[in-house]
């Protein structure tokens, strides 16, 4: 019994070290970032819709009659056979979570989560993906404003045939104005079309 306070002591730490708070919903910039990390740029913004339908984006949410737990509801009986966890416990870390999903749409696809071959996420545009690439493109542009304030970002950027991927753009708010670039690599992801 006292292992058991040690891990969710444990947790609780980890939790409140990357700023999320036991039982606290994350946002949807938190949201965009897991899904760039761990999932394709065509799957980002179904990934996020499911997973708030699935949690409403609680990372210690639990179904009370199964082990679905976490962000994306994953199976703790994935743990060991698709992803890298041992348990429920496992499944409320956010990241944890998110690669297990990611291990999940690559071996299953999108319909493995009911909330997407149901048509839950249809038309959903609330918190979409932080930037979007096309498959049948070697270069995206995006731009994006929010409306509860007055700043609004725009850029552009390509993958190159090496995987790697680049980007500018520039920003103001009010009478400020900045801008930057930024390089990062593209994780190879060939796997299933979207169902």
């Amino acid at each position: 019994m006292f292992g058991k306070y040690v891990i969710v002591s444990l947790i609780s730490v980890y939790f409140a070290f990357i700023g999320i708070t036991e039982g606290a919903n994350l946002d949807c910039a938190q949201m965009q970032a897991l899904a760039a990390q761990y999932f394709p740029a065509e799957y980002q913004t179904d990934m996020i819709c499911i997973a708030q339908k699935e949690s409403s984006w609680n990372p210690t949410a639990t179904n009370p009659s199964s082990s679905a737990t976490g962000l994306w509801q994953d199976l703790a009986s994935h743990c060991g056979e698709l992803c890298k966890c041992t348990g429920k416990t496992d499944l409320m870390n956010p990241d944890v979570n998110a690669e297990c999903a990611a291990a999940i749409l690559k071996a299953q696809g999108l319909n493995a989560w009911t909330t997407w071959s149901s048509g839950l996420c249809k038309g959903w545009n609330t918190c979409m993906a932080s930037s979007t690439t096309s498959s049948s493109s070697a270069s995206s542009s995006s731009s994006s404003s929010s409306s509860s304030s007055s700043s609004s970002l725009s850029g552009s950027g390509s993958v190159s045939g090496s995987g790697g991927v680049s980007g500018s753009g520039s920003g103001s708010s009010g009478s400020g104005s900045g801008s930057g670039s930024g390089s990062g690599s593209v994780t190879e992801f060939e796997f299933i079309s979207k169902q």
